[in-house]
């Protein structure tokens, strides 16, 4: 009866304690013969560096792209705002603007009512505000030089005429600043965007 109750006992196969406890020298061989305590090897270590600059590499353009990506996108929310209060003007006979809040990075859409009080647009999205990580750099316009902080009016007259006006925007700072300029033309309106800083002339 003992004898098959040993049988059907599993041997270690790694090896056997002696009978103070310890591992004898085949257990111990066996033990760092198993793959769990192998060390990395410079060429795994070296793939991995590989992995993580080709990683880098191709992440830095597509976080550029996106801040690209949501400039462009702001530039089109204003210059549809401005055409459509150039429209508005000509059609009420009545002044209209945009009020922009350099800090806050928003733009309210405004008009004259029938008391000479300013107004926001009604029935519309009377305000602008940007994304997070898009900023008011400075707002140039004709006779009044290049604001830089504070509130800059862009006043949009019924007779079809407003100021040239150039809106530079930003996202990132340092070497990872990218920047946008939009210029309002004055007869018609419609705005042109052009990527990096320009001065409407340019």
């Amino acid at each position: 009866m003992k004898q098959a109750v040993k049988a059907m006992m599993r041997t270690s196969k790694v090896g056997r304690l002696n009978r103070e406890g310890e591992q004898t020298p085949h257990s111990k061989q066996a033990i760092e013969d198993t793959p769990n305590n192998r060390g990395f090897t410079l060429i795994e270590l070296g793939m991995v560096l590989f992995l993580l600059a080709l990683f880098a590499v191709l992440t830095i353009p597509l976080l550029r792209s996106n801040a690209a990506d949501d400039l462009r996108s702001e530039a089109h929310k204003i210059a549809t705002s401005v055409r459509y209060l150039y429209n508005e003007a000509a059609i009420s006979g009545t002044e209209h603007r945009l009020r922009c809040e350099l800090e806050a990075g928003e733009f309210a859409l405004e008009f004259v009512d029938g008391t000479g009080e300013w107004r926001g647009i009604d029935g519309k999205r009377n305000t602008i505000t940007l994304n997070n990580n898009v900023h008011i750099q400075e707002v140039w316009i004709e006779d009044r030089g290049k604001i830089i902080n504070g509130s800059a009016t862009i006043n949009i007259y019924p007779q079809g005429w407003m100021p040239a006006t150039t809106i530079h925007l930003q996202t990132g700072t340092g070497a990872k600043m990218t920047e946008l300029s939009i210029h309002l033309l004055p007869l018609s309106g419609i705005a042109e965007i052009e990527e990096g800083y320009h001065d409407f002339e340019d």
